[in-house]
């Protein structure tokens, strides 16, 4: 990363690469984000709100009426665009990694971060939230997020390095300051030759 994360409270130079952070729903990407994004004064994008921006419907919306593989174009054709802008710090739906195209657009654009945690606690958040707009999420959040675990686990361990999000937001934030003052990628533009 350009700079140390420094004191609490400092802000570092903002890197010139973009952060894409995945997981499972309730893992904490569109909480975490905007407070990442503002410690490192970059933008933040939400890909499902992108989404729905663009085309006026809730993703649910989108998976009902004209289902799962229109939404997972629509999503690739977002992180493509969102990646190509410059850098920001991109929340990402949690299937979104699964297309391949969407992992190499990512890895291009800059730095992959896992937010993960128990099942247990990802289950409590979306039942706190009341599960909106979590179209593959049954009525059994817990026995759900297991099996999308097990089918996604490996792809997110392979795109990035994995932080808790079981502590609070403001602890995450700096746990991914952390990561990213160790694992920091070049600058995509060097990686381009």
């Amino acid at each position: 990363m350009n700079g140390s994360p420094g004191a609490p409270g400092s802000r570092p130079a903002p890197p010139s690469w973009s952060i894409f952070l995945v997981g499972l729903s309730g893992s904490g990407k569109s909480t975490v984000g905007p407070l990442l994004a503002e410690r490192l004064s970059l933008p933040f994008i939400d890909t499902d709100a992108e989404i729905e921006a663009a085309t006026g419907r809730t993703v649910a919306e989108i998976f009902d009426i004209e289902g799962e593989p229109t939404f997972r174009t629509l999503e690739h054709e977002t992180i493509v665009r969102v990646a190509r802008e410059g850098p920001a710090v991109v929340a990402t739906g949690g299937g979104a990694p699964m297309d391949p195209r969407s992992q190499r657009a990512m890895r291009e654009a800059g730095v992959v971060i896992w937010l993960d945690a128990p099942t247990p606690i990802l289950a409590d958040r979306l039942i706190a939230q009341g599960k909106r707009a979590r179209p593959l999420l049954a009525d059994d959040a817990q026995q759900t997020l297991e099996r999308l675990r097990a089918a996604r686990v490996a792809v997110y361990a392979d795109l990035g390095s994995r932080v808790d999000t079981s502590a609070s937001p403001d602890t995450v934030v700096a746990r991914i300051v952390a990561v990213l003052d160790r694992d920091s990628p070049r600058d995509p533009a060097e990686t381009s030759e």
